[in-house]
């Protein structure tokens, strides 16, 4: 009897939870609609309100939802962006444009803005206790953790005084004397490994120069720029073996069938 009691119990509870649980889920709903709906309202209203929409520069003809997705999307890589540089005046600082949702972005068109962005350090605050820097003005938004996850720390993904730390690491591979220094020393040793292979080719061979000279330029960009090598000028050596071997072996066959001339020759003179 008690557990007859007990099951019918547990059916009678589970009967009527089900009503509550439907109740929850649509409590769970509403919520999630009107929370959906508020931050949208609120978007909008930063759309526009944002003191970036009075940027005189940019494209204006946007919508909220798509912004200039869609001629970011489907005109070539760049393409929206070169014609609202072209529209706007040569010293314009900057241009401003929405995206999806009102998301305002702004392209910086001057020099010194872009170098204050790059290089300007962190505000540092000094106390009695500890000295402690300021949050970056410059972030990288809401793609900033989906990139660190992807790529890991880097110039591409860090911020702030670590960004800035990094940056001074690989800024003297980036300056103009030292890379001067290095393709001068580049250049002229990749050329002459050019040039051996052509004469390892042989003086009627023709070339693709094109060809050859766009793998001369990739393997300087590698040694110069990334300290890697593409193996560009590796295949213009494996070219020039191949087409020695090549000439080399119609040689020898053209040596075959002057001898069996010859001997030809030979045999009707002594037919005779």
């Amino acid at each position: 009897m008690g557990g007859a009691a007990s099951s019918s119990s547990v059916v009678v509870s589970a009967c009527l939870s089900t009503p509550t649980l439907f109740a929850l889920a649509r409590t769970a709903a509403a919520a999630a609609f009107s929370y959906a709906s508020l931050r949208t309202l609120l978007a909008y209203v930063r759309w526009r309100t944002s003191p970036l929409r009075l940027i005189p520069y940019g494209p204006r003809d946007s919508s909220f939802l798509f912004g200039q997705l869609r001629p970011i999307l489907r005109e070539p890589f760049m393409g929206p962006h070169k014609r609202w540089i072209s529209a706007a005046p040569s010293d314009a600082p900057l241009l401003s444009f929405s995206q999806l949702f009102g998301t305002w972005t702004v392209m910086l068109l001057d020099a010194d803005i872009v170098r204050e962005v790059l290089t300007e350090p962190p505000v540092v605050v000094t106390t009695t206790a500890t000295a402690t820097a300021d949050p970056p003005r410059y972030t990288k938004g809401i793609l900033g953790p989906v990139l660190t996850e992807t790529l890991g720390d880097g110039l591409i993904t860090l911020e702030g005084a670590d960004w800035s730390r990094h940056r001074r690491i690989v800024q003297p591979a980036f300056q103009t004397r030292p890379l001067r220094e290095r393709l001068g020393e580049c250049v002229p040793r990749r050329t002459m490994e050019v040039v051996r292979a052509w004469r390892i080719a042989g003086p009627d061979r023709s070339i693709d120069l094109a060809s050859h000279m766009s793998a001369l330029t990739l393997d300087v960009i590698g040694d110069v720029a990334f300290s890697h090598e593409f193996g560009g000028v590796e295949k213009i050596r494996e070219w020039a073996a191949a087409s020695a071997s090549s000439a080399a072996a119609g040689r020898r066959g053209s040596g075959d069938e002057n001898e069996n001339e010859n001997d030809e020759q030979e045999q009707e003179q002594e037919q005779e």
